[in-house]
């Protein structure tokens, strides 16, 4: 990556290596993670996540650890597509639904029945999307 594009950078473990493909197991954390390495609060989120990645002609070997960035700029378009646009229409529905005389209840259920939709449209385009929000291998560590 470009040493002037902003990312996000977590450690992994490669799990797997399939011809140019690599499999690597990252910890991905929540947004306050920095309490959490100093001990601060007890609230801990770090789930573990497995990303494919191209290994761009690195030689990279199972249990080998490396580093994985994104952009920062496509992580927040990430959480604008699957958070932020969600949630705006589902606003805007329930309150276009009550302009036009629903009761609360029934425009609500409208609303969040409109999610169905609108995130089987984003899991049928994963593949394109998973090429536009790709981590890259920074490199060995």
């Amino acid at each position: 990556m470009d040493r002037k594009t902003a990312c996000v950078e977590q450690v992994g473990k490669v799990v797997g290596v399939t011809g140019d493909k690599v499999r690597v197991l990252i910890m991905a954390q929540s947004a306050c993670a920095g309490c959490h390495a100093k001990g601060v609060c007890g609230m801990s989120e770090t789930e573990p996540r497995e990303v494919e990645l191209q290994a761009n002609g690195g030689d990279y070997q199972v249990n080998d650890t490396v580093r994985v960035q994104i952009a920062s700029r496509q992580g927040l378009k990430a959480v604008l597509l699957g958070y932020m646009v969600p949630f705006a229409l589902v606003l805007i529905l329930l309150f276009g639904l009550r302009g036009v005389g629903l009761t609360e209840g029934l425009a609500a259920l409208i609303g969040i029945a409109f999610l169905v939709p609108y995130y089987l449209v984003l899991y049928l385009l994963r593949g394109r999307l998973n090429r536009e929000f790709g981590f890259v291998i920074a490199g060995k560590i």
